[in-house]
């Protein structure tokens, strides 16, 4: 029995650290599409600056 419960603890832990990654994972594509918008709306200013203004 001992060895059933261990093994369903290590289920319960792989488990719960998949859960994590696919958060984190979650996350950082969140972030780089708030990033992406970002670099769209900068872009979108300095190509609306005169010429002579654009860095």
């Amino acid at each position: 029995m001992t060895d059933l419960k261990k093994l369903r603890e290590e289920l319960d832990r792989t488990y719960d650290y998949q859960l994590k990654a696919e958060d984190s994972v979650l996350a950082q594509r969140r972030r780089a599409k708030e990033l992406e918008a970002v670099y769209a709306e900068e872009r979108a200013s300095n190509n609306a600056l005169p010429h002579h203004l654009k860095g």
